[in-house]
């Protein structure tokens, strides 16, 4: 009896604790999304109003972000100054890709990202300001739909972990 007991209170535990996972992805992602959003923000207004290069636009903001983005753009300042002539899409690229899994984005979202790392230093300040109003309206498209899905899925999937728990210790019991 003691062990059918303590066997439904850890499946009701790991269930709910898994509906807490799933739903917590909806909340990162909209997260990521606010990150970047500042990212490109700050690329906007450095190389827009200053005409600072990319590097040190690197250097100024690396210190200021959160994970997973301190990261990547740590790699890609360290691939710049490190490896002599690689062009920037090609880092920004291979870093999005070395770093998926720390990513909670949807496709949609990467190829957002993507793009701003293929066009990112490539014309004059007045193509990058159209540029980077693209990005921002393709963004700000997918941060609405990020906070609805997240206003809509995270409680939706933390009440399926308990119901789900709830369903598996009438089961057991």
């Amino acid at each position: 009896m003691y062990l059918k007991t303590i066997g439904a209170i850890i499946i009701f535990a790991s269930s709910c604790y898994m509906g807490k996972l799933l739903a917590n992805r909806f909340a990162k992602r909209y997260s990521q999304l606010i990150d970047f959003q500042i990212i490109v923000q700050f690329f906007e207004t450095e190389i827009c109003y200053t005409s600072t290069p990319v590097m040190d636009i690197l250097n100024a903001l690396i210190p200021n972000l959160k994970s997973p983005y301190d990261k990547i753009l740590s790699q890609v300042l360290f691939r710049m100054t490190s490896y002599g002539y690689e062009p920037l899409s090609n880092i920004w690229q291979d870093e999005l890709e070395k770093n998926r899994n720390y990513l909670y984005l949807e496709q949609e979202d990467v190829d957002i990202l993507l793009y701003f790392g293929n066009i990112l230093g490539t014309t004059d300040v007045e193509n990058q300001k159209k540029y980077f109003t693209v990005i921002k309206d393709r963004l700000r498209i997918q941060l609405n739909v990020a906070q609805e899905n997240k206003s809509k899925y995270i409680k939706l999937y933390s009440q399926l972990g308990f119901i789900f728990g709830l369903f598996m210790i009438i089961i057991i019991i």
